[in-house]
């Protein structure tokens, strides 16, 4: 589980971690990385009411795991301001995969500083935090790899720097893009098309809890979906963007909400005429979730009553749900406050 590094080495490792500054007082933090590399050192992948019980003493009630998605994904926040911080020097690295810890041997400062191109080396450390915060260092969101790794622009416009326009893609794929924006390709690769990006790739890293890696899989899957690059249909392209909201509800980004639904998800929709009634299902629920998390509760029962329309092969008027995306762009989504009363986190520091 932990490949060359011994356990003698990781338990050291554990320890030296645990009385450093930034793990010393955060009590939840503190004791879930301590389970899970326990844990891990035992050959053995806790479920989740195995962590609901041992490390935060509740009763599991079964399909509430927002509390341990959130809780990992801090801890892997936390880890990476360790590393940044009081471990800079240190020669074994921990991170955390789903309910997995993983220690490896490496290079600290080649892990956390990725390659960039000179057009993004004004960016805030949001972007990287953004993806960085579900591993131990930025990669790409396809292949995984950490080499010659960059930020790539969604829409094309190397000046959009806004949270939710940027991935990050290795050289390759990049290059290839490239070629097929200036015609000197006319193929892409298999890695970038549209159904195993939506329908494979951001699903499994869903199910593994990498959220943000999702998010850039279902936003690659819906521009490559679209000219120059592809020529999917319109409706095709809607449950594009409805998976990629989905991933970036779960995300708890409220600016990234904000980019996709005033950037992305209206310009594209005002120019619909008309919409199936599978992607009317789909898009009627991702705004159901969307307003209902704006506390917009009656535009909610209003978008439920369409999703029950479209479920009976009804088309969804385009005008009711500009109407609905205009509304969810006033919203605010306080997720922080929202997690804190839901999941009972003020505890944590």
């Amino acid at each position: 589980m932990f490949a060359v590094v011994p356990k003698l080495e990781i338990q050291q490792q554990l320890d030296h971690m645990l009385n450093s500054n930034t793990f010393q007082r955060a009590i939840v933090r503190k004791a879930l990385l301590k389970y899970l590399v326990g844990k891990t050192l035992q050959d053995k992948e806790p479920e989740e009411w195995e962590i609901t019980k041992d490390v935060f003493n509740e009763e599991w009630v079964y399909g509430q795991s927002e509390k341990i998605r959130v809780s990992i994904l801090r801890l892997n926040a936390a880890l990476r301001k360790y590393y940044l911080g009081d471990g800079k020097t240190d020669s074994v690295i921990i991170r955390i995969e789903v309910r997995r810890a993983i220690a490896e041997y490496r290079i600290p400062a080649t892990i956390i500083a990725p390659q960039r191109t000179r057009i993004f080396d004004f960016l805030s450390a949001a972007h990287e935090d953004f993806f960085i915060t579900d591993g131990a260092a930025l990669h790409c969101v396809v292949t995984g790899q950490h080499e010659d790794v960059s930020w790539h622009p969604l829409d094309g416009d190397q000046r959009n720097v806004n949270l939710g326009n940027l991935v990050p893609l290795c050289g390759n794929l990049r290059s290839h893009i490239k070629g097929v924006e200036r015609k000197r390709r006319k193929t892409m690769p298999p890695g970038l098309d549209p159904k195993a990006l939506s329908e494979k790739i951001a699903p499994k890293h869903f199910r593994e809890w990498r959220v943000a890696d999702a998010y850039g899989c279902a936003m690659l899957a819906f521009y490559m979906g679209r000219p120059p690059f592809g020529n999917e249909s319109v409706n095709q392209q809607i449950l594009r963007l409805c998976d990629a909201i989905h991933y970036a509800r779960h995300r708890f980004i409220e600016p990234l909400i904000h980019q996709i639904l005033q950037n992305i998800a209206l310009p594209f929709l005002i120019r619909i005429e008309s919409i199936d009634p599978v992607a009317a299902l789909r898009l009627s629920l991702q705004l159901t979730a969307l307003l209902e998390e704006a506390c917009y509760y009656k535009d909610a029962q209003d978008a439920l009553k369409l999703a029950t329309h479209a479920e009976a092969g009804s088309r969804l008027p385009p005008i009711t749900v500009h109407r609905m995306l205009l509304r969810c762009c006033e919203g605010r989504f306080n997720y922080k406050q929202r997690l804190t009363q839901q999941l009972k986190l003020s505890l944590i520091p």
